[in-house]
């Protein structure tokens, strides 16, 4: 992030080739001769293939060829292709191991950074120069901890991971933000009803939502009820967020299967646009609005529109064929479904956070996404080559 951000040319493209492209060159130049004699076609390497091709024809029919080369070209390089390198890399339980210890890792120092913030006074923002991408950081990387706390064989580890996931939960409240807290909601109550029973599911998606309240009341954002039902304050944003879902269907059927180009000017095609809540926002308010974030605040719908129907389909498809992958082979292996479940949880926060800024334009939070979505596919093919069925709390395995 500093890199692009800060870096002047040509480090900072000659930093994200190093990172991002060389190591998926080296790994599928050195796996290549094996693959040639071992070729299958499977769907994986056609998503990623197709994805990458609509990327190119993307940019080549953008609205804005400039700004959707670095921007389209970033998504790919901090996205695609360290989904290949993690994919081609962690082909073993024990590698897979290792990459959810490293994301365990990063996710502590990550949390150690964002009280340095905090005491330092400058805001919790963890590198992003923003806090809301900061709270998604935290939530992805809590995939590590959450699954290295349930595969601890020791009391200790155990109650220091538990405690480092503590120590998460509260810089997402402190980061001050809607979207963290109501991902961390939906988090608690997917966990629940995975993990739990009866009245006690009951009791613990209360108890979530209750504190979610009280933490929203506590900093601020329920607690003048004449505001919001005068429709003003942060409201008055929710209209802005709703017509932009109109506004981005406007865009869309001008450009249904291509796209405009990730990123474009969206703010040019507000010329024959009829506004769906003239009574709440002003159109030029509104226009001025568009015209500054450059964005819609919401991935899915800034794919839809600027990645166009097709390359947004097949992007979606790998999310679901990983994902489906790895709940397909858990029904099997029913001793993994605690694996699953955390993944899950992990991905659940991130999609709903998505929903409330354009995630994905973030290429540290892209790079965290596409490994675990490639681990994800990782632990699926690794899970279906065994049977052994562990007990991390009673008897922990020393294979992984």
């Amino acid at each position: 992030v500093s890199a692009i951000q800060e870096w002047t040319a040509p480090w900072n493209h000659f930093s994200i080739f190093i990172t991002c492209l060389l190591p998926p060159s080296l790994l599928i130049l050195g796996k290549s001769q094996d693959g040639l004699r071992n070729f299958q076609l499977s769907a994986e390497p056609l998503f990623i293939i197709t994805i990458l091709i609509l990327g190119a024809l993307n940019i080549i029919l953008s609205d804005n060829r400039n700004m959707s080369l670095h921007g389209m070209g970033l998504f790919l390089l901090s996205g695609i292709f360290p989904f290949i390198s993690t994919r081609l890399l962690c082909d073993s339980l024990r590698k897979q191991s290792l990459l959810l210890g490293f994301f365990a890792t990063i996710y502590i120092f990550v949390c150690l950074f964002g009280f340095y913030e905090l005491f330092k006074g400058s805001g919790i923002n963890l590198f992003s120069g923003n806090p809301i991408p900061a709270g998604s950081l935290i939530i992805l990387l809590s995939i590590g901890p959450m699954i290295k706390a349930q595969r601890s064989p020791e009391k200790l580890e155990f109650y220091l991971w538990l405690s480092s996931l503590c120590a998460g939960v509260t810089l997402l409240i402190l980061i001050g933000k809607k979207g963290p807290l109501v991902a961390l909601l939906f988090m608690a109550i997917f966990l629940a009803v995975f993990f739990l029973k009866n009245i006690t599911k009951i009791v613990a998606i209360s108890s979530a939502t209750i504190l979610s309240a009280g933490f929203l009341i506590k900093i601020g954002r329920l607690n003048d009820l004449q505001k919001i039902l005068e429709g003003k304050e942060w409201v008055y944003s929710i209209y802005f967020r709703l017509e932009n879902y109109f506004y981005g269907f406007h865009i869309f059927k001008k450009h249904p299967l291509m796209g405009t180009g990730f990123p474009s000017q969206i703010a040019n095609y507000y010329q024959d646009y009829q506004q769906y809540f003239p009574e709440k926002i002003i159109l030029r308010e509104y226009i001025q609005f568009i015209e500054q974030i450059n964005a819609f605040e919401n991935t899915a719908l800034t794919m839809l529109v600027e990645m166009g129907g097709l390359m947004s389909g097949t992007y979606i498809m790998l999310v679901l064929f990983c994902s489906l992958r790895l709940i397909q082979v858990i029904s099997k292996t029913p001793h993994r479904r605690c694996d699953l479940g955390f993944i899950m949880a992990g991905l659940i926060g991130f999609f709903v956070h998505s929903m409330t800024y354009d995630s994905l334009r973030f290429p540290n939070l892209n790079f965290i996404f596409h490994s675990i979505l490639a681990m994800t596919l990782g632990l699926a093919n690794s899970y279906s080559k065994t049977t052994k069925s562990p007990n991390f709390f009673l008897n922990p395995e020393k294979t992984i």
